[in-house]
């Protein structure tokens, strides 16, 4: 009687008669959802989830609701996942048949948290709960926007999940008045560097103007490198469900302590500060889908199957070719005991002595079997800066879509990112300092924008739309890939697998002109060089770099110089076997287990 009471809180009604049970979809859903809130919530954690004043016996509040959507992210199994999405239909279609939905509504927050689930698990949503989530999410706040994140992080973890659940519901999920005027209303930002190629659309007079020029700093430093680099692990690892109001309190009036949160000795800069942030509360961590519109994913995406047209027959070939070194690196093992098969030779006398006697043993064969391949897990992580325009990030977005779906019938875990800035020449950063009166030594300066095209757990098919963002100019600003490299590792690292690969796709040293004019000339190189460094000797990593026109040995020990963007394809195909290779002998046969 009490899973009939439970399965009738999820369904939103009395409890089911004989008949209603007999109708699958409307049981199946249900069932699963209970199913997993069995398997995934812990009630001694329910303090957390539940808000003040509802117990236990609450379960359409919101807040059990969105506990409900957690645990309907481990959903396991494709069939599984279709019943849950006609079970959160029927909801849909019920809660918002007699009023329109808001996003502060429960159902709407709901949504969008299921929404971000999706992102990171790769379910998906009923058509029109998706097509109400993408009007809404330009509307969101960063704050909100953040707390999703951070919630979707933490999904892992109850507890957690339930700490920033309450801070969700009570959140005002408008922009905030921090934030600049259309700011995540237009997914194409203004601006493109002086000197773009051909392909770069003209600037209208505001965008021109948008850019920020800061002022000569009091002491350039030392001679100059052009080598800008990135941001610290603990901005990366600090929650990003952080209000901006506290953040900027922390990261603004005490920034030369704050140190965007880099770990100690972790940027120990030669002759110099070690490196810092001014302030991290501008940067975001985004999926393509909050950068475009569905419609706008599946144009770019065909211009990228246009574009490159020419070029998939090459790099499917040579995907094709190292898929077969990948099967010829697998293991392969005896199974012992079979019914049929090859005759055990350890089984022989038995089966000798078994035919005289008149009865033949029926389990001395053996069958040979490939192992399971280590757990394998291989982060692509493509630089977005404007340096790459045209060909160059052409290839890179076709060579990332062949070789994920290359991975996937390996079963080898892919996932694609990318790395960029939100504005030329400084954003919000650099305007922040400017009205504090531009002290000396600020740190980085711009906003950092990292784009996850495709997670390691998200399968290609729902990814396929998301590569296509990375021919659209107005992503393609600044590199910082100090910063990057340490999100891309905090990632990887993250991940349960034996072997993780790092592999960097860049057009040569880092850059980022207001970062680099306000601080010594060395400031954003040594940084980089430090981060390298650091993954370099960090055992459960390896780190290869693929220099587009620009040789990167000077930052990578492990560096590969193509010429050409067409040749990107051909050296990962020849890079990527030894690192993929088993450890020890390259065939090894187990015995009995």
């Amino acid at each position: 009687m009490k899973l009939q009471h439970r399965l009738a809180a999820l369904l939103g009604h009395a409890p089911l008669t004989p008949s209603q049970l007999a109708q699958p979809l409307e049981s199946r859903g249900a069932a699963d959802a209970l199913a997993l809130w069995n398997a995934h919530h812990n009630p001694r954690h329910e303090t957390a989830t539940a808000p003040s004043g509802a117990g236990q016996d609450a379960p359409s509040s919101l807040a059990q609701r969105c506990e409900q959507a957690r645990c309907e992210s481990f959903a396991p199994w494709p069939g599984m996942r279709a019943n849950l999405s006609q079970h959160l239909l029927r909801r849909f279609e019920g809660e918002g048949a007699n009023r329109a939905l808001t996003p502060s509504s429960p159902m709407g927050r709901e949504l969008l948290l299921r929404a971000a689930l999706a992102e990171e698990t790769g379910q998906t949503l009923p058509a029109p709960a998706q097509a109400l989530v993408d009007s809404w999410w330009p509307q969101l706040g960063r704050q909100a926007r953040q707390r999703l994140a951070a919630m979707v992080q933490s999904r892992h973890d109850q507890a957690g999940f339930g700490r920033l659940l309450q801070s969700y519901i009570n959140q005002d999920l408008a922009p905030d008045s921090s934030e600049p005027d259309g700011e995540m209303k237009n997914w194409m930002e203004a601006s493109s560097p002086p000197g773009a190629e051909e392909t770069t659309p003209a600037l209208s007079p505001q965008q021109q103007g948008e850019g920020f020029i800061p002022p000569e700093p009091p002491d350039p430093g030392p001679e100059k490198d052009h080598a800008p680099v990135g941001k610290n692990p603990e901005a990366d690892s600090a929650p990003p469900a952080q209000p901006p109001s506290a953040a900027a309190e922390k990261g603004q009036t005490s920034h030369a302590n704050h140190g965007g949160g880099v770990q100690p000795g972790s940027a120990d800069q030669k002759g110099g500060a070690a490196y810092h942030v001014f302030t991290p509360i501008h940067d975001e961590e985004i999926t393509p889908r909050q950068l475009c519109t569905p419609a706008q994913a599946a144009a770019l995406r065909a211009e990228l199957d246009r574009s490159t047209e020419g070029l998939r027959p090459l790099v499917q070939r040579l995907a094709r070719r190292l898929q077969r070194q990948l099967m010829a690196l697998q293991e392969r093992q005896w199974r012992f005991g079979a019914h049929e098969g090859t005759i055990d030779p350890a089984c022989l006398p038995a089966v000798v002595v078994g035919e005289r006697q008149g009865r033949l043993g029926t389990l001395s064969f053996r069958r040979e079997s490939p192992a399971p391949f280590p757990a394998t897990t291989i982060s692509l992580l493509v630089d977005n800066s404007g340096s790459m325009r045209g060909r160059s990030i052409r290839m890179a977005a076709l060579t990332a879509d062949v070789l994920c779906q290359t991975f996937e019938r390996c079963g080898v875990s892919t996932e694609v990112l990318g790395f960029t800035t939100k504005a030329w020449k400084g954003g919000e950063s650099a305007r922040d300092w400017q009205r504090q009166g531009c002290p000396a030594l600020p740190g980085r300066l711009n906003d950092l924008r990292h784009i996850i095209y495709k997670s390691a757990s998200q399968p290609w098919r729902h990814a396929k739309h998301n590569l296509g963002l990375m021919l659209h100019d107005d992503i393609l600003k600044e590199n910082i890939d100090g910063e990057a490299l340490e999100w891309a590792a905090k990632r990887l690292l993250a991940r349960p697998a034996e072997r993780r690969i790092l592999l960097v796709v860049s057009d040569g040293a880092p850059m980022d002109e207001s970062t680099h004019a306000a601080n010594p000339g060395t400031f954003l190189g040594d940084h980089l060089r430090s981060v390298i460094s650091r993954l370099e000797r960090d055992q459960r990593l390896s780190l290869l770099a693929l220099g587009i026109r620009h040789d990167v040995t000077r930052w990578y020990s492990k560096a590969v110089t193509i010429r050409q963007p067409e040749q990107l394809a051909q050296a990962l195909v020849e890079q990527l076997p030894p690192l993929l290779a088993p450890q020890g002998s390259p065939r090894q046969w187990p015995g009995r287990g």
